[in-house]
Parts: C-alpha cells; sequence; structure tokens
C-alpha cells in the first residue's frame, strides 16, 4: 500500500460526505423508519395470529377433556374412588388443577 494513496483518500473520503452527507442521512432515515414500521406490523399480525391459534387449541383441548371425561364417567360410574383417581390423573395430563 502506498502511503499517499491513503493520504489522498482519506480527505477525499470527508469531502464526499460533507457533500453529500444529507442524502445519506435521509437514506438511513427512512432505512430505519421503515424498519420500525415493518417490526411493528408483524409484532400486530404476530399477536392476532397467535391469539387466534390459542383460541383454536382451548377449544380442541376442552372438547377433547370433555370427551375423555364422559368416557371416564361412563366407564367408572359404579366405582366412586376409580372414577376420582382417573378424573384426577385426566386433569394432571391437560395440566389443569384437581377437581376432586
Amino acid at each position: 500500500m502506498n502511503l499517499a494513496f491513503i493520504k489522498e483518500l482519506i480527505p477525499a473520503i470527508v469531502k464526499h460526505f460533507q457533500k453529500n452527507g444529507a442524502t445519506y442521512a435521509k437514506v438511513v432515515g427512512g432505512m430505519v423508519f421503515a424498519s420500525t414500521v415493518t417490526a411493528a406490523a408483524c409484532h400486530v399480525a404476530y399477536k392476532k395470529i397467535e391469539k387466534k391459534h390459542r383460541n383454536d387449541d382451548a377449544k380442541k383441548y376442552k372438547e377433547e377433556f370433555a370427551k375423555r371425561l364422559k368416557e371416564l364417567e361412563d366407564r367408572y360410574k359404579h366405582n366412586e374412588y376409580l372414577l376420582k383417581k382417573k378424573i384426577n390423573e385426566l386433569c394432571d395430563e391437560f395440566g389443569i388443577e384437581h377437581v376432586c
């Protein structure tokens, strides 16, 4: 590398940025603004989709829990102790507090 080249290059770069600095600032500012708006829009969309899927999952689990609870009640209707035990196991499986 030639030191004279570097000595000439640095002032040329400084002059270039002094001359075109406002344009670069506008471009970078626009990019930051656009990125911020995009990130906010993605966050809102993600929250809406997550809420929808959580509701769908909750309905599905509620229906499955009710179905399996009904099956347990039909199967163990004559043995209350086993029924309570199986219901508690079902509650553990679904992450619900014990009802009995």
